[in-house]
């Protein structure tokens, strides 16, 4: 059983480690590699905040979470597509290095 708590927890830190990411792909310069590593982490720790919003809302559909899953969700997937768009455009090259512009967009709202 999911408490408030917990989920309260998990969402900091889907929220920091997303931002994170977020942070490293306007550079110029991304290394690939780190990139696929933090998405690894973010993907295994976004994977247990969905597991506790979903316990969460098998107790209460219209529970307050849901709403803020559904941003971080989105977040989560668009910051996904960037990441596998730099690393499938990387897969053929030998750098460990990559020249690479993102369009900034809006960053993640921490409460």
């Amino acid at each position: 059983m999911a408490g408030g708590n917990e989920v309260a927890r998990k969402r900091g830190t889907v929220k920091s480690k997303l931002t994170a990411l977020k942070n490293t792909l306007p550079s110029k310069i991304v290394d690939p590699l780190n990139v696929t590593i933090r998405f690894e982490r973010l993907t295994e720790t976004f994977k247990e905040y969905e597991s506790l919003v979903e316990e969460l809302l098998i107790e209460d559909e219209n529970h307050t979470e849901s709403v803020q899953y559904q941003t971080i969700e989105n977040d989560y997937y668009a910051t996904a597509a960037k990441v596998r768009g730099l690393t499938s455009s990387n897969s053929s090259n030998t750098t460990r290095s990559v020249n690479f512009t993102v369009p900034m967009g809006s960053s993640t709202l921490i409460e």
